[in-house]
Formats: C-alpha cells, sequence, structure tokens
C-alpha cells in the first residue's frame, strides 16, 4: 500500500510542481517573442501604440497559462493531500521525521494559499485589466491607468508563480526521505 500513497503523492507533486516551473519560464519567453514580431490586433486597437498589441497578446496568453496552472494545481494538490494523508498512516512520523513532517505541512499549506491567490485575484485581475484597457483603448489617459495596472498585476502573478514554484521546490525537498514504518 505504501508504495501506491508514494506514487499518488509523487504524481501530483511532479504534475503541479512542473507546471509551476513551466509556466513561469514561459512567461518572460512569450513577453520577448511577442514584442520582437510586433504584432498588430486590428480588432483591439485601430493603431498599435508604445507596442500595446504585443502586451495585451502576450496577457491574454499568460491569463490562459496561469488558469492551466490553478487546473493543474488543483489536480496535483488533491493528489499531494491524499498521499500526504496515506503517509501519516503509513510511513515513519517519529522522531526527526517530525519535522519534515511539520515543514512538509507548513510548506504545502503555503502552496495552497498561493494557489488561491493566484486563482482569486491574481488571473481575474489581470483578465478584467485586459478588458478594461481594450474597452478604454481609445482615452489615453485611461489606457495609460489600465495599462499600468496590467503591468503590476503581471509582475504580481510573477512573483506568487515564483513563490509557488519554490515552495513546491522545498516540498520536494523535505519529501525525500519519506520512508514506510517499520512493521515488527
Amino acid at each position: 500500500m505504501f508504495p501506491l500513497v508514494q506514487a499518488i503523492y509523487w504524481f501530483g507533486i511532479a504534475a503541479w510542481f512542473g507546471t509551476a516551473v513551466a509556466v513561469l519560464i514561459s512567461i518572460n519567453s512569450i513577453f520577448r517573442t511577442i514584442k520582437e514580431h510586433d504584432p498588430t490586433l486590428p480588432k483591439v486597437l485601430s493603431v498599435n501604440i508604445d507596442g500595446d498589441h504585443a502586451t495585451l497578446l502576450a496577457i491574454d496568453l499568460l491569463v490562459s497559462l496561469l488558469k492551466l496552472l490553478n487546473l493543474v494545481a488543483i489536480f496535483g494538490g488533491t493528489l499531494v493531500m491524499v498521499g500526504g494523508v496515506g503517509q501519516l498512516f503509513l510511513a515513519e512520523t517519529g522522531g526527526p521525521r517530525r519535522v519534515e513532517l511539520i515543514l512538509r505541512g507548513m510548506l504545502l499549506l503555503c502552496s495552497v494559499l498561493l494557489v488561491i491567490y493566484g486563482w482569486r485575484f491574481t488571473t481575474p485581475k489581470l483578465a478584467r485589466g485586459l478588458k478594461t484597457y481594450i474597452d478604454q483603448a481609445d482615452d489615453p489617459e485611461a489606457r495609460s491607468k489600465n495599462r499600468d495596472q496590467i503591468i503590476r498585476c503581471y509582475r504580481d502573478a510573477v512573483v506568487a508563480t515564483g513563490a509557488l514554484a519554490c515552495t513546491l521546490g522545498g516540498l520536494i525537498l523535505f519529501s525525500a526521505n519519506i520512508v514506510p514504518t517499520l512493521i515488527p
């Protein structure tokens, strides 16, 4: 039973961590590549002011990636929690292993809170900012204000995704020594 619990746990954490790192790595590449190609989006603005079309397209892609990360986090986080509960019953948790267990619990809690933050605040805020920018694109003052808000949200998303990758990396680190309980 212990190998099954471990497989569930490691599959969940691998999917979750891998997606977080992939999104984090992709973000800068997407922005850089789209900026280099300087696209024009005629349905958004009639004129491409300050390369805003590239920013809008990159933010739209980022919102899609963050939504995917949220879905994978729900799936992976559930598997990690199921595996973690199984480990409480089947893995050695006494002595020095108790410290690792507590650290894993704290890192998992931090990861879940970061996902909730991204799911409930960062991703919707980016999507709303993008819609507001497009709706008010003809007003230069509003466009500038909305663009600044989108950039702030983008930075929040990058920081939250980086923090998530770090907490999941720590969870992996402190999961390396999980051993089954020895039954005499």
